[in-house]
Parts: structure tokens; C-alpha cells; sequence
């Protein structure tokens, strides 16, 4: 037989709680005397609320007259009397006006666990959860849940749960949390430090799993045990310094990791040995000194690979074994200062045929094979900024690169270029800014013919001519600002009839020839305010031209010889 007594204590003393709760609340209101506050209302509320309580303490007290259980567990108890209907007051702390709000009364559709409803009523955003078990995980998804459904917006932004939170109703909700629905989880900004075995075992069909910006740091071989159809792991920004060598091992579907913004200093061979599906590997931002040979050996269907903004002193062609897939390579501000005298053999991409993109800018190249690139046949997009090329261009380096479309080598010091690109009649952007070019060789632009952006702002060019432009006829934005041009010639842009997009300020222009402009429409042109561009193109309405002009920043401060 049920023991009665002990089991209407223990629903009294839960009802005793809700209805404290709330008369906590109110004196809350009362004791505030907030202007902004209708006491009336929250009377009314208080009132109605109350009202709700006793009738579902009637209901329980009625429902244990005609149980038969021996049952002695404050949860337990709670579980078999409110199996179906579960009153629980929810406190508006997600608001962001909290002491606004009055709180809400729901009935669940089954129990909850009394330290769950605990952790949801303390729950503020950016709250510190120190580990991420199975229990806390339910609590966080009935969260979820409850806040999608009390209508709140996403709880990890602002959490406002309008005016919901002022009004007596009762809200019905299904708190009944179904593990195979769940595809994606969503934890960026909790402030989770550590993970625990197998948390996620009973989530299937989970194919996406965020946990970035979380303070994650703390893992074991079996935290992501159970994962067998997860697609997509983003770890970015947790301030990680380890992995587990095995961590990753039953991800086998796994076709995208991102781990930016952490701390590592090296990758395992054993790390990604098992990934055999990977197509994406962020490691940019980290602290990476050292990859061990084979690394990514495995990853025959790799994509992507950023390795940017790391501590590494060497790269070694054994890294890009076996990754003829591969079509982005990121390896920018590595060897930032120096290259510590390590050479960039020819050698070092041979195994990378499908290279379409290369971005190896803020790395020195002291010591490398003119013949480095020979190998990236379909290169179409190379990033070459700041890697002190000042002296090193020469026909040879990029003498395969046919294919390529987009070409950075900014900021470089270079102060000549002679016509060594004539292989790239593909190319469709060129920036040589932040150079200290003052020239080019004959018939440096004439293979240029799909070229749609040059970008020859903060240089050292004086004249531009009119033969540079013979063959550009798709181009559609041209960029000479911050040069130390002093005149137009007669028509220089007449044969760039799409242009779209032209900036000459801040030179040493004093005035413009109208004739200058001559078959300039449809577009629109930066130039210094002082000078009257109105009066010189003075059919700009009817040209379609619009004149923008700009306050001159540089007062002819020339980038230094």
C-alpha cells in the first residue's frame, strides 16, 4: 500500500514551493514600486495563478487516493502522480527586462525531474555548465524547447519572451524530448568547459554539431562516441590546446571539422586517420608548430584545407600526399617574418594537380625554386601578398599558371614589372596595390583580354597610358588612387568602353583635360574634390556618369623609395 501521508506531504511541499515562488515575485513588484509596473495587473496575474495551483493540488491529492505504489523517492512520488499533467512556474530570467516580467505558469505534458526545472529556472545566458553530461543535456534541450515555444526567439541572442511573460495563461506544452528527431545542435556562446563519455550516444540521427565560442576545452577519446552519421563538428574558438588522438575515430561520415580560434600546437598522424569522408579541415588561428608527416594521408576526398595563421617553420610535400582532390589550399602568415631558412622546393605541391586556389600571402619567401608553382596547372586563384617578392618575379614563376583568374601581389615592394605574364589570358583580377611601382615594360598589359578588375592603388606611377588599356576591353574597374599622377593623356580610357568603376584621387591632378574622359558612360568616377569634375565632364547626365568626388587624405605623401 501507498504510504498517504508521505505522499501528500510531498505534493504539498511542492505546491508550497510554486506558490512561495510567486509570492516571492510579487513582493518583488510591491517592494520595487516601479512606475513602469501596473500592480493591478500583477495582482490580477498573482491572483489567477494561485487559483490554477489549487485547482491542480485538488487534482493530485485526488489521483494519490487511488494509488497503489510503494514508493518512497521525492522524484519518484512526484513521477507517479503527475504521469501525465506536470504544473511547473518558470521564471522569466531569459528577458531582458526580468524584473519586469512575472514568470509563467506551464503544465507539462509528463514529469521532469525537479533538477531540471532547477537548472532551467537558474539557467542565464553565458552561464558556466562545467560539464556536459546526459542529465544537463536534457535540461538544455527542454530549454530549448521551452524557449522556442513560450514564444522566445533564439535563447543564445537576446532572449526576449515579450509579452507572453505578462499574461496568466496557461501555457500547455510537450516537454517530451525525442532523440531521433534531433539532425542539428546548436550550442555556440553556452559556456560549456568539457564534455562528457558518450553524451551523445543516443542521437542517431544527428548530422550537425556546433559548440563554437563555448570555452570547450576538456574532452575524452568517447566524447563524441555514437556519432556515426554526424557531417558536420564545428569546434572553433574554445581555446582548445588538446585533442585526444582518438577522439574523432567513429566519425566516419564526417565531411566537415572546423577548428579554428583554438590553441593547438600539433596534429597527430592518428587524429584524422579515420575520416576518410572529410572534404573540409579548418585549423587556421591556431598555434600549430608541427604536423606530423601523414596527418592527412587518409583524407583522399579533401577539398579544403586551412592551415592560416599558425607557427609553422616548415611545410612538407608528405602533408599533400595522396590529396589530388584537394581544391583550396590556405597556408597565409606562417612565415610572416621569416622563413628561417627553409626553401619551398619545386617539389612541394607535385601531388597537388587539382589545386584551384592558393592563399600563401603574409608568408617571407626568402629561399624558394623559381619553378615552385610549375605543378598547379589549374590554379585559378593565387594570393601572393606581402611575401617580399620585391626582386624574385621573374617569367619562370608563374610560366604554368594558364588557367589562373585571380592574382594578388600586393604589397610587395615591387617597383618594375617587365610583360612576364603572357601565358594568362584567363586572368580576370590583378592587384599589384601597396607596391612602389613606378613603371612597366612594353606591352605589359596585352595579355590581359578578360581582364575585369586592376587594382594599381598606393604606388609610385606618375603617367598612365593610353596603350595600356588596348587590350582590356571587359575591364569594368580600374584603381590608380594614391599614385603620383599629375596628368591624363588625351582618350587614355577610350577603349575601356565597360568600364563601370574608376578612382584617381588622391594624386598630384591638378585639373583634367575633358578629353581625357573621352568615351567614359555608364559608370562612375572617384576623384579629389578639388577638382570642378562638373565643369569638365559637363554632360555627366547624359553620359550616365556619376561623379563622386572625395576629400583628399594624402596631400602627395608618396609611399617611401
Amino acid at each position: 500500500m501507498a504510504d498517504a501521508d508521505l505522499y501528500q506531504s510531498v505534493v504539498l511541499d511542492y505546491f508550497d514551493s510554486i506558490k512561495k515562488d510567486i509570492d516571492d515575485k510579487y513582493d518583488t513588484f510591491v517592494e520595487t514600486s516601479r512606475l513602469d509596473i501596473n500592480l493591478t495587473q500583477i495582482e490580477q496575474i498573482r491572483s489567477q495563478y494561485l487559483d490554477i495551483i489549487d485547482f491542480y493540488q485538488d487534482k493530485a491529492l485526488h489521483t494519490i487516493k487511488t494509488m497503489d505504489q510503494n514508493l518512497s523517492d521525492k522524484n519518484e512520488i512526484l513521477s507517479s502522480v503527475f504521469e501525465h499533467d506536470f504544473l511547473v512556474y518558470l521564471k522569466s530570467h531569459h528577458s531582458e527586462d526580468k524584473d519586469k516580467c512575472f514568470g509563467k505558469l506551464v503544465l507539462f505534458k509528463k514529469f521532469e525531474p525537479l533538477e531540471k526545472i532547477e537548472f532551467i529556472n537558474k539557467f542565464e545566458p553565458c552561464m558556466k555548465i562545467e560539464i556536459l553530461d546526459k542529465k544537463t543535456l536534457d535540461s538544455i534541450l527542454l530549454l530549448m524547447k521551452l524557449d522556442k515555444t513560450v514564444e522566445s526567439p533564439e535563447l543564445i541572442k537576446s532572449g526576449v519572451r515579450h509579452d507572453v511573460w505578462m499574461k496568466s495563461e496557461l501555457s500547455k506544452i510537450d516537454n517530451q524530448i525525442n532523440r531521433d528527431e534531433y539532425t542539428k545542435l546548436n550550442f555556440e556562446c553556452f559556456k560549456i568547459v568539457s564534455l562528457a563519455d558518450k553524451v551523445f550516444d543516443e542521437y542517431k540521427n544527428l548530422a550537425e554539431l556546433c559548440f563554437g565560442q563555448c570555452c570547450l576545452n576538456l574532452f575524452t577519446n568517447d566524447s563524441f562516441k555514437g556519432l556515426s552519421n554526424l557531417r558536420i563538428l564545428q569546434l572553433q574558438g574554445n581555446g582548445i590546446d588538446y585533442l585526444p588522438p582518438e577522439i574523432f575515430q567513429e566519425l566516419h561520415n564526417l565531411t566537415e571539422i572546423e577548428l579554428h580560434f583554438n590553441c593547438l600546437i600539433d596534429i597527430e598522424e592518428s587524429l584524422f586517420s579515420n575520416l576518410t569522408n572529410l572534404e573540409y579541415v579548418g585549423l587556421g588561428h591556431n598555434q600549430i608548430g608541427f604536423i606530423e608527416n601523414n596527418s592527412f594521408s587518409s583524407l583522399a576526398k579533401l577539398k579544403r584545407l586551412d592551415l592560416h595563421a599558425n607557427c609553422l617553420r616548415k611545410i612538407k610535400k608528405e602533408w599533400f600526399c595522396n590529396l589530388e582532390n584537394l581544391e583550396m589550399l590556405n597556408l597565409s602568415r606562417n612565415f610572416e617574418n621569416s622563413s628561417h631558412g627553409f626553401i619551398f622546393t619545386s617539389d612541394l605541391f607535385e601531388s597537388l594537380t587539382n589545386l584551384k586556389t592558393l592563399h600563401f600571402s603574409y608568408n617571407t619567401l626568402e629561399h624558394f625554386e623559381i619553378n615552385l608553382f610549375d605543378n598547379l596547372k589549374n590554379l585559378q586563384n593565387l594570393d601572393l601578398v606581402k611575401c617580399s617578392l620585391r626582386n624574385k618575379i621573374n617569367k619562370d614563376m608563374f610560366k604554368n599558371l594558364n588557367n589562373l583568374k585571380t592574382l594578388h601581389l600586393d604589397s610587395n615592394d615591387i617597383q618594375h614589372l617587365e610583360p612576364i605574364f603572357g601565358n594568362m589570358e584567363k586572368l580576370e583580377f590583378f592587384s599589384l596595390s601597396y607596391n612602389k611601382l613606378e613603371s612597366f615594360g612594353d606591352n605589359f598589359f596585352a595579355a590581359f583580354h578578360k581582364l575585369k578588375i586592376l587594382d594599381l592603388h598606393n604606388n609610385n606611377l606618375k603617367v598612365v597610358k593610353k596603350e595600356w588599356f588596348d587590350s582590356m576591353s571587359q575591364l569594368e574597374q580600374l584603381h590608380l588612387n594614391w599614385n603620383r599622377i599629375s596628368s591624363l593623356e588625351v582618350d587614355v580610357f577610350r577603349k575601356l568602353t565597360k568600364l563601370k568603376h574608376l578612382a584617381i584621387q588622391d594624386n598630384q591632378i591638378k585639373s583634367v583635360k575633358k578629353e581625357a574622359l573621352n568615351g567614359l558612360s555608364n559608370m562612375e568616377v572617384h576623384y579629389d574634390d578639388e577638382i570642378d569634375m562638373h565643369k569638365i565632364i559637363d554632360d555627366f547626365h547624359e553620359r550616365n556618369i556619376n561623379l563622386i568626388p572625395q576629400k583628399c587624405k594624402r596631400k602627395f605623401r608618396f609611399v617611401e623609395e
